[in-house]
């Protein structure tokens, strides 16, 4: 984690991930732009000795695109959440995802980050009952994948039914005689099994 001004728009780092890491302090780096200009944060990055990265921050052009391309450089593996970040219009975003992907960044969200490292959901640490409340795009896909299923289910038992209800009438009803029994005064045949 770090910040480098304490103010304005990229000032205090949220108190959520502050209390998520209750024994880390955030690296300040006052006036670097790039994470990787700071002497501190490179060291902290090395010293976990590990070589793949998934990067956050406020700006998908500057904050992530900066030290994306810088740790890309020094040959780390990085993957970029998009759900974390913005930018001013979509042609700012569209350039800096496009120097990021030429230089091997990969991008993913959320949900395709927790797939990844969680690998099985029947992981119990964390567990899927801890993830999935995170997901609310996967929540809203999920019920719209089942809801035509429900549906067409729906659909079908109606179409079932119907089709015994006029095989009954036709079968045991000695007054149908063709539909006479749903005619109306005018004559008209008001029978609803027709439409079989």
């Amino acid at each position: 984690m770090t910040k480098n001004v304490e103010t304005g728009p990229n000032g205090p780092l949220p108190h959520e991930i502050l209390e998520m890491y209750p024994n880390q302090s955030p690296i300040r780096r006052p006036g670097k732009v790039n994470s990787w200009d700071n002497t501190d944060f490179r060291a902290a990055v090395k010293a976990t000795g590990k070589h793949q990265f998934i990067i956050v921050g406020t700006s998908t052009d500057v904050c992530v695109a900066f030290l994306a391309l810088s740790l890309r450089a020094e040959g780390y593996h990085v993957a970029v959440n998009l759900d974390t970040s913005g930018t001013f219009n979509q042609k700012v975003a569209d350039t800096a995802l496009g120097r990021m992907q030429a230089a091997g960044v990969q991008f993913m969200n959320l949900f395709s980050i927790n797939g990844e490292l969680f690998r099985d959901w029947r992981s119990t640490n964390p567990s899927a009952d801890e993830t999935v409340p995170y997901f609310d795009h996967y929540n809203v896909l999920a019920v719209w994948h089942i809801r035509p299923i429900c549906l067409l289910t729906l659909q079908w038992l109606h179409n079932t039914l119907f089709r015994y209800f006029c095989w009954s009438i036709r079968s045991h009803n000695p007054i149908y005689e063709g539909g006479k029994a749903f005619s109306n005064h005018s004559g008209k045949n008001l029978d609803p099994c027709n439409t079989l």
